[in-house]
C-alpha cells in the first residue's frame, strides 16, 4: 500500500497501530503487616490496579468513540431527587427538577442520534484510515 501523498510503502492501517500499542494493564498484589506496642495484630490487605498503557502513535491512531450516556442519566436522577424533595416543600425544588429532566432528556437524546448516524460512518472511515510512517499522512483507502 502507498502513501497517496509521498508514495511511499511504509503505511500501515491505523486499527493495527491501535491494537499494537494499545496494552491492558491489571495487576494484583497483597500485603501482609503486624502491629505490636502491646497489642498484637496482624493482617493482610490486596490491591488491584488497572489500566491502559498506549504509546504517543496508537493514540493517535485511536478509533472514534461513541458518546456517553452517563451525563443524561446523572441528569435525570437529579431531577427526579429534587422533584421528590420538592413535592410539599418547594417550588423552586420542583422547577429545578423539571429543568434537569429535561436536560437529562435532551442530553440522551444527542448521544443516541450521534451514535446512531454519526458515529458509524466515522468508525467506517477510520477502518478504511492508513498512516504513512514516512511522512505521517493519514488517508482512506477503500471502504469495508
Amino acid at each position: 500500500m502507498q502513501c497517496t501523498q509521498c508514495g511511499s510503502e511504509q503505511t500501515q492501517r491505523l486499527e493495527v497501530i491501535y491494537e499494537q500499542g494499545t496494552t491492558t494493564i491489571r495487576t494484583q498484589s497483597t500485603s501482609v503487616g503486624a502491629a505490636g506496642n502491646g497489642n498484637f495484630g496482624a493482617g493482610t490487605a490486596t490491591t488491584t490496579t488497572s489500566g491502559i498503557q498506549q504509546t504517543k502513535l496508537a493514540s493517535r491512531a485511536a478509533p472514534p468513540q461513541r458518546k456517553s450516556k452517563v451525563g443524561g442519566v446523572c441528569l435525570l436522577l437529579l431531577g427526579i431527587l429534587l422533584g421528590w424533595m420538592g413535592i410539599g416543600n418547594s417550588g423552586w425544588l420542583l422547577l429545578l427538577g423539571g429543568v434537569a429532566l429535561a436536560g437529562g432528556f435532551l442530553l440522551l437524546q444527542r448521544a443516541a442520534t450521534y451514535n446512531r448516524d454519526v458515529f458509524p460512518p466515522l468508525y467506517r472511515q477510520w477502518q478504511a484510515s492508513w498512516l504513512c510512517h514516512r511522512c505521517g499522512c493519514i488517508y482512506q483507502y477503500g471502504q469495508h
